[in-house]
Parts: C-alpha cells; sequence; structure tokens
C-alpha cells in the first residue's frame, strides 16, 4: 500500500494540473463559455478538499485489512471523479 504521503501527493499534482488546463480554457473559451471553465475550477478545488480529508481520516485505523479497503476505495473513487471532469472539459 502507498503511504499517505504519496497519496496526497498524487491528489495534489492531479487536481493542480486540471486546475491549470481548466484556467488554460477558461482563458481561450469565447466571453459567453468562460463561466463553464470556472465552475470546473471551483468543482476540482472541492474535489481536492474532499480527497485530502478523506486521506487524513481513514477508517478502522487498527485493522490492516479495513484500511488497505479504505485507501483502495478512495482511490477508485478519486480515480471516477477525475474521469468525470475530463469528459466534462472534454480533455480526452
Amino acid at each position: 500500500m502507498a503511504k499517505r504521503r504519496d497519496i496526497k501527493a498524487l491528489i495534489h499534482n492531479t487536481t493542480t494540473e486540471l486546475l491549470f488546463l481548466s484556467l488554460i480554457q477558461a482563458e481561450a473559451a469565447p466571453e459567453g463559455d468562460q463561466e463553464r471553465f470556472y465552475e470546473h475550477v471551483k468543482r476540482i478545488s472541492g474535489l481536492h478538499d474532499e480527497f485530502i480529508a478523506r486521506v487524513n481520516h481513514p477508517n478502522g485505523t487498527h485493522d490492516h485489512k479495513i484500511v488497505r479497503a479504505y485507501f483502495r476505495r478512495l482511490l477508485n473513487d478519486f480515480d471516477t471523479q477525475i474521469d468525470l471532469i475530463i469528459k466534462d472539459l472534454q480533455l480526452e
């Protein structure tokens, strides 16, 4: 299992990259479409905060199997949310 520090770095780096791409698209978009990308910036920021908080407070800290399953589920949830944002931004 990865260390919490590594998982936090993954979350931070991924969300930072998506924030950067969203801001670039917002600046390149026509006047009316910019707000859509700024909404994505808010969504990505909230996603970052939510998942960092989840990393900091795992369930079942005394049972290795529960903790391992918790972090596996957390990473799967994070991947799912990132995939949805990428599809919304049409970055594929």
